[in-house]
């Protein structure tokens, strides 16, 4: 995560800005993957980006309907639920709101 909504993956630069973003037809699926995945959470100084942390995940939550689209892949949710785990665990603040959300993507 560069800055709030702008993201660096595989040497490639991209914008989260609108709803459509989570799935741009521009981007290699494997970029899309590594957005979804949500390792920025747990990564090296994630601390620093606590806010943006939690924006992003309502973000996701809100732009991205159950079952539609990249995110709600196996292999992306997997990644994501684990991140947003280890996460929650580490920061001890999370809203109702998104274990619920949580709770949808373990059972999808």
């Amino acid at each position: 995560m560069l800055s709030n909504g702008q993201f660096k993956f595989l040497n490639l630069v991209g914008d989260i800005t609108k709803k459509e973003d989570w799935n741009l037809s521009n981007k290699d699926k494997l970029w899309l993957y590594n957005l979804h995945y949500f390792d920025d959470l747990n990564a090296l100084g994630f601390n620093k980006r606590f806010t943006l942390h939690q924006n992003m995940i309502q973000h996701w939550i809100d732009e991205n309907p159950p079952g539609y689209g990249v995110g709600w892949e196996a292999y992306p949710s997997s990644l994501r639920i684990v991140n947003w785990i280890k996460w929650f665990l580490l920061k001890d603040s999370f809203q109702q709101e998104w274990l619920d959300s949580m709770s949808v993507q373990v059972r999808y």
